[in-house]
């Protein structure tokens, strides 16, 4: 509702096959003649498909739905793309105020992708009725809808928001791991303040390299890279302090006092 009137139509119906296949046919009350026609897909007449494809062609699409190697003459395509564009436009007084509200704006477009868009496409491509949970497989009893294509979606920051879903799900294993190898060196070492010092030194080795980063180039981006690490710190780290542990329980036999082993 926020894009501009010459914008909406792209956001709204956007450009798909579907619009143009079933478009709307704007008559005058009791006409038969339409005066207008609306590309929106929700008309009740189907135009017959080599019109559509005329159209298409006048307004040079046919390349932006389908494929690179389609043929017109055959009306065939096992692809087919829909775009949508978003935007939206605003008067700033100053050039912080327009940076705050760019952020803003990036913060709700990622939210509609997170909450929304990529949810639902993904319900599609299982198959599952809307409404229903996207992470519930279907119980005894209930339908799960077969449906006969699947949607590949891309744009404006969808690989990173669906990176950081995948990510952070992970992180919840590597809390466990991080749990387990807790207990585990509790165990192994005999001393829970050796276990929780240890593990402690070795989740704050990825903070601290971002600080010594961050100090000596100036660069306070994080990227995907840096948290994924913590999956190779845990285990890393975890067989340092068991070496270290291991080293020192051995070292009894070389030499008796601590300042010597």
């Amino acid at each position: 509702d926020e894009a501009p009137d010459s914008e909406k139509p792209l956001c709204q119906a956007g450009l798909s096959l579907t619009n143009f296949a079933s478009p709307t046919l704007r008559r005058e009350f009791g006409g038969i003649a339409p005066l207008a026609i609306l590309f929106d897909g929700r008309g009740l007449y189907a135009p017959p498909l080599h019109n559509t494809l005329r159209v298409l062609q006048r307004h040079d699409l046919v390349r932006v739905m389908f494929p690179s190697d389609f043929e017109a003459s055959s009306s065939s395509a096992s692809r087919l793309r829909s775009v949508f564009r978003f935007k939206k436009l605003w008067q700033s007084p100053s050039r912080q105020h327009a940076m705050a509200r760019t952020r803003q704006f990036q913060d709700e477009w990622k939210s509609f992708l997170s909450e929304e868009l990529i949810p639902f496409v993904r319900r599609v491509n299982r198959g599952v009725a809307e409404g229903r949970d996207d992470d519930r497989r279907p119980e005894d009893g209930e339908e799960e809808l077969a449906w006969p294509m699947r949607v590949y979606f891309e744009g404006a920051d969808v690989e990173t928001v669906e990176i950081m879903q995948t990510l952070f799900s992970d992180i919840r294993l590597a809390c466990g791991a991080v749990a387990f190898v807790l207990v585990y060196a509790r165990f192994h070492t005999g001393s829970l303040f050796l276990a929780l010092t240890g593990l402690l030194v070795v989740v704050l080795c990825v903070p601290l390299s971002y600080v010594i980063c961050a100090a000596c180039t100036g660069n306070t981006v994080m990227h995907i890279a840096s948290f994924l690490s913590l999956f190779l710190v845990v285990g890393l780290g975890a067989d340092v302090i068991f070496v270290y542990t291991d080293f020192w329980q051995d070292s009894i036999g070389s030499h008796a006092c601590p300042p010597a082993r």
